[in-house]
């Protein structure tokens, strides 16, 4: 019965490549990386948020102290003035107050000026802290997305190659599958070498001078001595 070589070294292939998608299936990013990434950039875009926020609270609050002030001011200064408060005491008093309501006045401004002199520092950082965000989100999405659809096609292409390889398999003799089976098995996934310049084409051991004829002649399996893999001659040569 001649040698199923051609088979086999089919059979082999079809193994690895199934080897080869199983774990690139496997090894599939989950994207957590993504995820890791977008969670660190939406918690900086909080704070940047929350900076923003408390200072323009801030701002707000000292407008309307000055406000106050301001409208407290103007009748203390406007009455000062006008020259119908003729006790020096009283006078004496309400200029101490403007003085009062002026040094108030100076400090509100002043605060408020550093506020928005922060302020325009904080927002264009939460603007562009929310664009990380965004740019964050868009990669976990396109992370996503890259891995579904290489999933779906390592998954399609792996079934047809399970396929081809069942029908394959059912077509080898009993004994020569169920060694092949064996060794695949027993030396990770691969059980077939091919006769390359006198040696066996998996552990390289070289072969005896007779027996490299031999294999090339086709006539019986041969087994490396050293590893136990088939050793096949070239399909070309069987």
């Amino acid at each position: 019965m001649p040698l199923q070589v051609e088979e086999l070294i089919r059979l082999q292939a079809l193994d690895v490549d199934i080897q080869e998608m199983s774990e690139a299936l496997a090894e599939l990013g989950s994207g957590e990386r993504e995820r890791n990434i977008l969670s660190m950039r939406e918690k900086v875009a909080d704070l940047s948020r929350q900076k923003v926020t408390t200072l323009q609270a801030r701002q707000k609050d000292a407008e309307l102290r000055l406000a106050a002030v301001e409208k407290k001011r103007g009748p203390v200064t406007q009455k000062f003035f006008s020259g119908t408060v003729s006790n020096p005491e009283e006078l004496t008093a309400m200029q101490q107050e403007v003085r009062m309501l002026d040094r108030q006045r100076g400090r509100l401004d002043e605060g408020i000026l550093t506020v928005m002199t922060a302020l325009e520092e904080a927002e264009p950082a939460a603007e562009q802290a929310q664009q990380a965000v965004e740019a964050a989100r868009q990669a976990m999405e396109q992370q996503t997305r890259d891995s579904s659809s290489e999933r779906q096609r390592l998954t399609r292409l792996l079934a047809e190659r399970r396929a081809e390889r069942e029908e394959l398999a059912a077509r080898l003799e009993p004994d020569t599958r169920a060694r092949y089976e064996d060794l695949l098995q027993r030396h990770r996934n691969l059980a077939v070498g091919v006769l390359h310049e006198g040696a066996c084409g998996c552990c390289q051991t070289r072969v005896p001078a007779g027996v490299a004829l031999r294999i090339r002649e086709g006539s019986k399996y041969y087994f490396c001595e050293n590893c136990l893999r088939f050793i096949l001659p070239e399909p070309s040569e069987s």
